[in-house]
């Protein structure tokens, strides 16, 4: 039996993950962020060693080497910018990909939970994930602020 509409899950186009920000090849958005957070924090060692890695775990892995409680609360309050800097620039790497997000709805685009290797789950465990805007559901409220700010460029 086919699902009806508002049951089915908003699915990303097939592809890479890769994307390049300021003059870096990125495998995937985990990594990105991953290393901006290494930056964030001061440990160059570990942005590095992220910039290295390529499995997921791995990425995991590392991240957990900088982790600094003392600004944890100082990168929560970066955190949504920096993702939406990274979702932006991959989005508008690829015209396929662009396309695509400018003809979702905002609606469809906050019920988004994982994109290629990031999942808003995984770098937000503590927080709701409902659909609503600010919700808590980060990746899906990035999503929909990039997609404004691509169909303004367009």
């Amino acid at each position: 039996m086919p699902q009806k509409r508002s049951e089915q899950r908003v699915l990303h186009p097939k592809g890479t993950a890769n994307f390049v920000h300021d003059g870096i090849r990125f495998v995937g958005l985990t990594q990105y962020v991953y290393y901006q957070q290494a930056l964030f924090l001061g440990d160059y060692r570990i942005a590095e060693k992220i910039l290295k890695a390529k499995p997921r775990d791995q990425l995991r892995r590392i991240r957990k080497e900088a982790v600094d409680t003392d600004a944890s609360a100082a990168w929560e309050a970066l955190y949504p910018e920096v993702l939406k800097r990274g979702i932006k620039a991959k989005f508008a790497q690829e015209p396929t990909l662009c396309r695509w997000l400018l003809q979702q709805s905002e609606g469809e685009l906050r019920k988004v939970r994982s994109l290629w290797d990031f999942s808003a789950a995984d770098a937000e465990p503590d927080r709701n994930l409902d659909e609503s805007p600010g919700s808590g559901n980060l990746l899906g409220d990035a999503l929909a602020e990039v997609r404004q700010q691509l169909a303004r460029q367009h």
